[in-house]
């Protein structure tokens, strides 16, 4: 499955990863390093299981654990109107 960006959403870079506000609730999240690298494979059109397969070569975590996080944070990102899927 693949998800995108609201179009209501602006980002920001800080510090340790990305700044996220919802100008229509406004609303924003403080999102980590690892977060908001799910967030840049989002943009670049890759599923649910293309960024999982992209962190697992990154970090030293099982495929599973990764998984599990990766789908926590989809559910947290829709929740808070951040990412939706798309059509």
């Amino acid at each position: 499955m693949k998800f995108k960006l609201n179009e209501s959403c602006i980002l920001s870079d800080f510090e340790d990863g990305l700044l996220v506000l919802n100008i229509e609730t406004g609303k924003y999240l403080e999102l980590n390093s690892i977060a908001a690298e799910i967030i840049q494979y989002l943009k670049e059109n890759l599923a649910i299981d293309e960024i999982v397969q992209k962190l697992h070569a990154n970090y030293e975590q099982s495929e599973r654990e990764i998984s599990k996080q990766v789908h926590l944070f989809i559910d947290s990102a829709q929740k808070q109107k951040i990412i939706s899927p798309k059509n």
